[in-house]
Parts: structure tokens; C-alpha cells; sequence
């Protein structure tokens, strides 16, 4: 059981890493692109912030799919897991980026349940059916 729980979440925090790179590559180049125009972004986010986020959110979201990948195999459960990793990500970018005076609210909390209710389960959705198409019913 510990042997399997430990490897889920290696798994996880592959995953998680690959996801932090693959997003931070994708910032490192929109960030390139930005400076090239003629008509840069005044207030860009600070490029060390995003690929902090990026790097948090892969770890936490690998470990958090990790510890609940046994639950992933059924779509509810994919779903559930998809919601968590959308809340982690966007709570991050909200503490980070959007909440400017350090007070958190109520509507942080709605804002960021908003988007973690739709996007997750989308995400959690679209995974799980990547996975079930690898593996014979």
C-alpha cells in the first residue's frame, strides 16, 4: 500500500513538473512575443511570478493527483481531482497577481469557486476520457 502511494506520487509530481514546464515555456515565449510588439503590455505580470506560480501549481497539483489517482479511474473522481488542481492554480494567481491590497474577500472566494466548478471538472473530464481511450474496456 505505502509502495503504492509513494509511486502515485512520483507519478504525480512528474506530471506536475512537466506541466510547470510546459507552461512555462508557453509564458517565456507570449512574454517574447509581448516585447517584440509594437504596442507592449504596460503592467505585464512579472515573468518570475508566473513561473513561480507555475512551478507551485505543477508541484502541488502533481501531488494532489498523485495522493487521489486511485480515484481518477471514474469519472466523478477525475472530475473532483480536475476542481482541487483549478482551485490550487487559480487561489495562487489570485494571491499572487489579482489581490493587489492583501485583503482576501468573499468575492476571491466566489470568483475562484466560479472558476474552479467550471473549468475543473472540464479538465478532470477531458483526462479521464484521454485515459479510458488508452486502455481496452
Amino acid at each position: 500500500m505505502a509502495t503504492t502511494v509513494l509511486n502515485n506520487l512520483r507519478w504525480g509530481l512528474k506530471w506536475g513538473v512537466a506541466m510547470a514546464a510546459g507552461f512555462t515555456v508557453i509564458a517565456l515565449a507570449l512574454t517574447g512575443v509581448d516585447s517584440l510588439s509594437r504596442t507592449p503590455n504596460p503592467n505585464p505580470p512579472p515573468l518570475a511570478d508566473l513561473v513561480g506560480i507555475y512551478v507551485l501549481a505543477g508541484i502541488g497539483g502533481g501531488l494532489i493527483v498523485g495522493l487521489l489517482r486511485p480515484i481518477t479511474k471514474y469519472l466523478a473522481g477525475a472530475m473532483i481531482v480536475g476542481t482541487a488542481i483549478a482551485a490550487l492554480w487559480i487561489s495562487l494567481i489570485a494571491v499572487r497577481l489579482v489581490v493587489t491590497d492583501g485583503s482576501w474577500g468573499m468575492v476571491d472566494v466566489v470568483l475562484i469557486g466560479i472558476y474552479s466548478l467550471t473549468t475543473g471538472p472540464l479538465a478532470g473530464y477531458i483526462f479521464w476520457r484521454r485515459a479510458q481511450k488508452r486502455q481496452p474496456l
